[in-house]
């Protein structure tokens, strides 16, 4: 059985997509299996040697695309005060979703975990949205989950996990939005980040670099492959658990932006490692709050 000690990515290249929109995913040492997705995942966001997994997404994410009934809103985030008015740096003050940059991440989970970083905010809340999406047209053809829920009132990252009724197709390609939600009945006053996101058939080759092995107890694999979301899910998880062990023994939270620039840099922590390899370190530090 494949065994893997590193927690960043380093799979085949496959090609990647041409952009994604204004506004989100950023990446780094991640040389993703490039498909035929997006170039590069949005504006204001993307960044580093991420090279996604080419696979025929759409060119662009761009704002105003109505399907069924969703209007994915304008992107950016307003610059946000964070504990009692202490700015918080400029690359934290923006919505951002938890992926590499240039579009395409991919899993073999049925039910993925999607994180991403919100800001505080006057948003009255968060909303995810799932879309199944049709390469040939370019359209997100059906909506299949979305969730609402109040927004945080302090800075950190979000999860948002699918419900137990519901699970991903294989080899299908979806296309998946977190929004800031300041008015509901006016989509264009929000603010919102996309990304794509395919899950694999069993037989797909990348698929079968991890063939028998856990995810659970070997994540790292997962992530060598070029498979995102298995490692992210687990590394995020073993990071809330220890946040929340710190918080309860230190009996108060740090002011974990003060951490970005050095803890970032010097943790071994796999959370750092991963979240720093496609240049979305300074996220690592935060607290997640929900």
């Amino acid at each position: 059985m494949e065994t893997s000690s590193a927690q960043t990515f380093n799979p085949p290249n496959r090609g990647a997509p041409s952009s994604a929109t204004d506004g989100g995913t950023r990446g780094g040492a991640f040389v993703a299996p490039q498909r035929g997705a997006p170039s590069s995942a949005t504006d204001g966001g993307t960044r580093g040697n991420f090279e996604a997994p080419r696979r025929g997404a759409p060119n662009s994410a761009t704002d105003g695309g109505t399907r069924d009934g969703f209007t994915p809103p304008r992107r950016g985030a307003p610059e946000t005060a964070n504990d009692g008015g202490s700015r918080l740096p400029e690359s934290l003050s923006q919505l951002q979703l938890l992926v590499p940059q240039n579009g395409l991440s991919l899993t073999l989970s049925e039910r993925p975990g999607f994180y991403a970083y919100v800001p505080v905010s006057d948003a009255k809340a968060i909303k995810f949205s799932l879309y199944r999406h049709d390469l040939a047209t370019g359209q997100d053809t059906e909506l299949v989950y979305e969730f609402e829920q109040a927004a945080p009132s302090e800075s950190g990252i979000m999860s948002f996990a699918l419900p137990q009724d519901y699970g991903l197709s294989e080899g299908q390609l979806y296309h998946w939005y977190v929004s800031l939600v300041f008015d509901a009945q006016d989509p264009a006053a929000n603010i919102a980040m996309d990304a794509w996101m395919q899950r694999l058939d069993p037989q797909d080759p990348i698929a079968q670099r991890v063939q028998g092995i856990d995810p659970v107890t070997n994540p790292a694999a997962y992530a060598a492959a070029g498979l995102w979301y298995e490692p992210l899910q687990q590394y995020a998880q073993t990071r809330f658990v220890s946040q929340t062990n710190a918080l309860r023994d230190q009996g108060k939270a740090e002011h974990w932006y003060h951490l970005v620039g050095t803890q970032c840099a010097t943790s071994t922590e796999p959370w750092f490692t991963l979240l720093n390899s496609v240049e979305l370190c300074e996220i690592a530090p935060a607290p997640f709050v929900n």
